[in-house]
């Protein structure tokens, strides 16, 4: 097969586009906000942290404890990582456009930790030739410059 309308690369976002992580996501930070920094449910919208970068997030709320709270958020996600899994249709959709003679490659909001924890569980290896995460960059999503390193 030929490439699909002179495209040579497609890139993805993770979370939310071919991985369902979403409760994964708000648990955790759930766990981090009552349990590691002692919030009530309802002092915090934890909508406002989706998607953007763990390490952003805690600096953002607790900049003392990044480091500690970013390792006991890292292991509430190996607690609920099981929970979740590529949505639908996504392995088949991926296996044809590699076939098509297309580059395949994701750009995440994950830090290295989180995404070297992710990729053995959704097994896109095979399929997914760049992985660019938010701590490979000075500047992540949604500035330009972790899709430009994918490139």
């Amino acid at each position: 097969m030929s490439n699909i309308a002179g495209l040579e690369v497609i890139l993805f976002d993770l979370d939310g586009t071919l991985y369902d992580s979403a409760n994964l996501d708000r648990q955790s930070l759930q766990k981090v906000l009552e349990v590691d920094l002692g919030w009530e449910e309802g002092r915090y919208d934890i909508d406002d942290y989706l998607g953007v970068p763990s390490q952003e997030v805690l600096e953002r709320i607790a900049p003392l404890r990044v480091d500690e709270l970013l390792s006991n958020w890292l292991q509430y996600q190996d607690e609920l990582r099981e929970q979740t899994h590529l949505f639908p249709q996504v392995r088949p959709t991926l296996e044809v456009l590699k076939e098509s003679g297309l580059n395949l490659g994701v750009v995440t909001s994950q830090n290295k930790s989180e995404l070297d924890a992710t990729r053995p569980h959704i097994k896109l290896d095979d399929l997914i030739q760049v992985w660019v995460s938010a701590s490979q960059v000075e500047n992540p999503k949604p500035h330009a410059e972790p899709v430009l390193k994918a490139l």
